[in-house]
């Protein structure tokens, strides 16, 4: 069932600040996949790099290990998030781009950062 807001938020999305002429088509492709778009994807359709730099400014898209997404389109839970795994996520998709490298990053960062944190 698609949301009935689902226009408006769109247009809010694509009327941002952060979307211009250089990611607005990652914005748009983004917009018809509201449960994430497999990273994968995006690179086979050379709007990979448009997406990451959309994720890092933070307020619209997104991105898990495997997926990038708008926030607004975002199915809402009534858990909160988990801060660590989004962090842990963050670090992998940035610096992990094979399982074993993944593995590695994890691993350093569970027994480097988080011990500064507990």
């Amino acid at each position: 069932m698609v949301n009935p807001n689902y226009p408006s938020k769109l247009r809010e999305i694509l009327g941002s600040p952060e979307v211009n002429d250089s990611n607005r088509n990652a914005a748009i492709l983004l917009g018809a996949f509201p449960n994430g778009l497999e990273i994968q994807e995006a690179k086979e359709r050379g709007l990979e790099q448009a997406c990451r730099d959309l994720s890092r400014l933070g307020s619209l898209v997104y991105r898990t290990a495997h997926t990038f997404g708008l926030h607004d389109l975002r199915k809402t839970t009534d858990r909160p998030p988990d801060v660590l795994a989004q962090a842990i996520m963050t670090v992998s998709g940035e610096f992990a781009p094979s399982p074993a490298t993944f593995k590695a990053a994890t691993a350093a960062f569970l027994q480097h950062v988080v011990p500064l944190f507990f």
